[in-house]
């Protein structure tokens, strides 16, 4: 392709981007990039942040195919503003996944407590009511009163052993 016309092209796309495709303006980007000339880059900073900040959210769930993309961006990599955006939705998508998973571990955590609550109380109310519930509580409190009458429990200095 003759320079001048490779010019024509990268200044009729600075003019206005919207008249070509995504693949178009990519293979501009390069020729631009090739030419040393100026390319309009695009820029999306809200929809990047977005993404980033559900990504994080969801602990990298979400598909990279997904992530939005600039034009220009494979050739010329992202703009300041793309990658504060970034920056920001990463730190704020963080945050919000802990707290999330921080909320769901306390929920958890106090569902199994009010249910091992109510399961131990079952154990000692079926163990109390038995004759073999009766001897082993009762074995427990003579374990008990021994332990508290040598002062710190059973060594077995004292045993002898």
């Amino acid at each position: 392709m003759e320079p001048m016309k490779i010019i024509s092209l990268i200044d009729e796309y600075n003019k206005d981007p919207r008249k070509f495709t995504d693949a178009e303006a990519e293979v501009i980007a390069q020729l631009s990039k090739q030419m040393n000339r100026h390319f309009n880059r695009e820029s999306k900073p809200f929809s990047k942040a977005a993404f980033e900040f559900g990504d994080m959210t969801t602990f990298g769930l979400l598909p990279d195919s997904m992530k939005p993309v600039s034009r220009g961006e494979k050739t010329f990599g992202e703009t300041g503003m793309d990658s504060m955006a970034n920056a920001i939705g990463m730190i704020g998508g963080l945050g919000a996944g802990a707290l999330g998973a921080g909320k769901a571990i306390s929920f958890g955590a106090g569902a199994l407590k009010g249910r091992a609550g109510d399961a131990l109380r079952a154990v000692r109310n079926k163990v109390g009511g038995s004759s073999v519930g009766r001897g082993v509580s009762g074995m427990a409190t003579g374990a008990g009163r021994i332990a508290t009458a040598t002062g710190r429990g059973l060594h077995l200095v004292y045993l002898k052993i």
